[in-house]
This record gives C-alpha cells, structure tokens and sequence, in this order.
C-alpha cells in the first residue's frame, strides 16, 4: 500500500502571513467593459458636467481619472474628475452621488441646457477593435521615435489597419479598409476623416490613452500598493490581469496583455 503523503507542518508566521494576505480583500462583483449609471440630473458646471447619481454598487467603478460617455453628449469623450458623496450619519449609505465629468478635449462648448433621466457609461476598456488600433497607433509612435504617442496627429488608416491585423489577427485578420468606418460608427474614442485634399482617409484617437491603458494602470498601482514595490507590468502581469478581472470580468489575458504592449 502506499502510504499517504503527511502534511507539511506550517511554519511560524506563514499561517498569519496567510491570513494577512487577504485580511483587507472586500468582495467584489465585476461591473464588466462599460458599466451604465442611470442619471437623474445633468447639468453645466462651467464647462464640467456635474451628474446626480442614486446609490448603486456599480458607482465604485467611477473613479476619478476614469473615462467616461454621457447620453446627454453623444461622441464626446469625457473624464471623471470628481466624485462628491452627501454627508450622512455613522452607518447609513447616501441615498445619491454627484459626479462631476470634463470633457477630454477644452475645445467642448459645454451643456446647452440641464438633462433629467439619462446614462452615464463608465469606460473601463473600449471594444476590442478599438483598444486595438490604440494598441497600433502606440507601435507606429515608437517606431518613429517619438518620445510618446501624440494622439494629436492623425494616421494613415491604411497603415494602422495593416499593424492591427500582424498584431492582432483575432481582430481584425479579414477586416477592409471599408469595414473599419462603419465597425467604428458612433465611437466616442477614434475618429476617421479624410485628409485636407479630400483624398486619404486618416484615423485620429479623442483620447490620449485608451480605457483599457487606464484600468491597467490602476491595476498596476493596486498591485504596487499591496506588493509595497513597483515592478514592471511585465513581471507583474498575473497580478496585473487579476485586478483587471475584478472589474471588468473574466477576460482573455494574453489579449490583453498584447493589448498593452
């Protein structure tokens, strides 16, 4: 008979060690991609847009610096930059939020008129294609040696679809240059127009970083802050996909971490 393996006698320390590594871990639920908070009031703040918010657990996901779109603004790309929570009693929850959102790019003219009853989306990553073709954009930016990516240019869209489809085959292997207009109608995050002559189609990025670099920085800091070091995201990427998961839901990791590359 074999003899079963005995047990490896816990060291001193290793069994607090243990339950100190998840000692301060809350629950949490994934809100996914692009969660929604219903708003029930928007209104102009200068040039900000201030939302009032009911209490709801996918407000987590709000975090100042956090992406985000309005109903009340199609196509215009707007950044969280505070989240305000009502004084209440020791033990209870507000029964409402106010986020205040500016938009990304100071060109914007602002609210017209205050809106009741709509959608803010909180963008933890954008759709595959599009975080792909930031992914490119990001490739092309360093081969021309540029010290970091100038959003503020446009692309030869023919050029980016071609680096989309070697990195990112999965993607956009059998997509034309006539698919990508249409697959990115209504995109707050890209943009394609046609050069000064009329002649060349060109794509330009509304934000300097993608959602999904974002999360990923948030998740790096998070890992930073646990780990009590910086590593590279490269060493750290297990963590790194983890937190990733924790928000935005089960994920494909090596999608992801080439994403971000």
């Amino acid at each position: 008979a074999v003899r079963a393996k005995e047990p490896r006698p816990i060291e001193q320390g290793e069994e607090e060690e243990e339950r100190h590594e998840g000692e301060d871990e809350e629950p949490f639920e994934a809100f996914g991609p692009q969660p929604e908070l219903h708003f029930l009031q928007a209104s102009a703040d200068g040039k900000a847009v201030r939302v009032t918010v009911p209490s709801a657990p996918e407000l987590r996901a709000a975090q100042p610096g956090t992406q985000a779109l309005l109903s009340c603004a199609a196509g215009v790309p707007f950044r969280i930059k505070e989240v305000v929570r009502a004084d209440v009693k020791e033990g209870e929850e507000a029964a409402t939020a106010e986020i205040v959102l500016v938009a990304e790019h100071a060109g914007w003219p602002g609210l017209a008129s205050p809106e009741s009853d709509g959608t803010l989306t909180v963008l933890l990553a954008g759709s595959d294609l599009e975080e792909a073709i930031f992914g490119a954009i990001r490739t092309l930016a360093r081969e021309s040696k540029s010290s970091e990516v100038d959003y503020d240019k446009t692309w030869n869209l023919v050029e980016v679809l071609s680096r989309v489809q070697d990195l990112f085959p999965e993607i956009a292997g059998e997509m034309t240059e006539a698919d990508v207009e249409p697959s990115l109608e209504g995109s707050a995050l890209l943009e394609i127009a046609l050069d000064e002559d009329g002649v060349e189609q060109r794509i330009a990025c509304r934000c300097k970083t993608s959602p999904l670099e974002e999360s990923a920085r948030r998740a790096d800091d998070s890992v930073a802050v646990k780990r009590n070091s910086v590593t590279s995201r490269e060493k750290s990427w297990p963590q790194v996909a983890e937190e990733l998961a924790k928000e935005l839901g089960p994920r494909d990791e090596d999608l992801d971490r080439r994403l971000l590359e």
